[in-house]
């Protein structure tokens, strides 16, 4: 008898830790699942009659426990469709808002309808960054996505477009980089979501300062504040979060939701994002953009002689044109477009 309890105990654990949660990821993802296969009764024909009684009023909670799972695992999933479905609306008449803005800031002649038009501009940035924030919580993935590499630098201006106070936000020249289209739009949302909670997070007479470099085949951004910084425990637990936030949690007690928005996106492009105290008292937030998603310039070729070194001009350039011309004229033809409507580099691309 021993032995079987024994047998019944370890079942009854598997249940809890694998059986479970396998049945609710199941659910969650929409597959249909049969309750009676995907977790087997406790009873076994071996067993002795007091064992089997056992088994028997294990089973009754067994089945509870596993409906239970499952009928919470649909009802957050419906949820997260219904917020999806709101939070795409909204996303796609911000997208509309801000084209049409844009066309209203091209037009207008007069300084200051400029600058109120500039203001709205911003906040309707922001309002989408939410919206988004919105989708990526449901499990959704916004969608936006540019059609060819999009330089670093135009990546931060698009981020610092969505801050309330972007005046406080200083984005010191860096070396040039590209990032990949299909990820542009998540490093420029993970980027907005750090500099936004450095600036909620620190006095409004300081600066938050943007850097940049290589590192490697990689590309280091460091977002750094001169707030209060953060508690030890406190700033480990927001790593934990944004090395591999959980696929399920409480949102009521999230007091950082934008952490938890950016370590999801994070997850999903091999980004690793960390925060760190900052000699100036504040926190540093460190993102590591991998080889994958970035494209370096090729270092520059060594400084030859004859006769380009004495004309000054490329053997190949044309009549007419100065030498360079040719890659800023590539430059102006749209690299930095964008599919979704995003604003980088003064233009602005239309929805795919």
């Amino acid at each position: 008898m021993v032995r079987e309890l024994g047998v019944l105990r370890t079942a009854a654990r598997e249940l809890t830790a694998v059986r479970l949660p396998a049945v609710t990821a199941r659910v969650r993802q929409g597959e249909e699942v049969d309750l009676t296969t995907a977790v087997p009764s406790f009873v076994s024909p071996r067993h002795s009659r007091e064992v089997r009684e056992l088994a028997h009023a294990l089973d009754g909670l067994r089945r509870t426990a596993v409906e239970a799972a499952a009928e919470r695992a649909v009802l957050r999933a419906s949820a997260g469709q219904a917020l999806r479905g709101v939070a795409k609306r909204s996303q796609s008449m911000l997208q509309r808002q801000l084209r049409m803005l844009d066309v209203m800031q091209r037009r207008t002649k007069d300084a200051r309808a400029l600058e109120n038009l500039v203001r709205i501009d911003h906040h309707t940035t922001r309002m989408r960054r939410y919206a988004e924030s919105l989708i990526v919580l449901s499990g959704g993935s916004p969608g936006r996505s540019w059609r060819r590499p999009v330089p670093v630098a135009h990546a931060l201006r698009a981020a610092v477009a969505g801050i309330e106070e972007y005046g406080r936000v200083r984005v010191y020249p860096m070396p040039e980089a590209r990032i990949a289209g299909p990820a542009v739009a998540d490093v420029v949302h993970v980027l907005g979501e750090l500099i936004d909670n450095a600036v909620a997070y620190s006095p409004d007479n300081t600066e938050v300062s943007v850097r940049g470099e290589a590192a490697g085949d990689a590309y280091r951004i460091e977002v750094e504040d001169r707030g209060g910084g953060m508690a030890l425990g406190e700033r480990k637990a927001a790593n934990r979060m944004l090395a591999g936030p959980p696929e399920e949690l409480d949102l009521a007690g999230i007091d950082r939701l934008g952490l938890l928005v950016a370590g999801r996106l994070a997850v999903k492009h091999g980004l690793r994002v960390e925060l760190a105290a900052s000699p100036f008292g504040g926190t540093t937030a460190v993102v590591l953009i991998p080889g994958s998603l970035v494209t370096l310039p090729p270092a520059a070729p060594p400084a030859e002689t004859g006769d380009e070194e004495r004309t000054g001009e490329r053997p190949d350039a044309r009549p007419g044109r100065r030498p360079g011309e040719a890659a800023a004229a590539e430059e102006a033809g749209g690299a930095g477009e964008l599919v979704g409507g995003q604003k980088v580099g003064g233009q602005v691309a239309g929805d795919q």
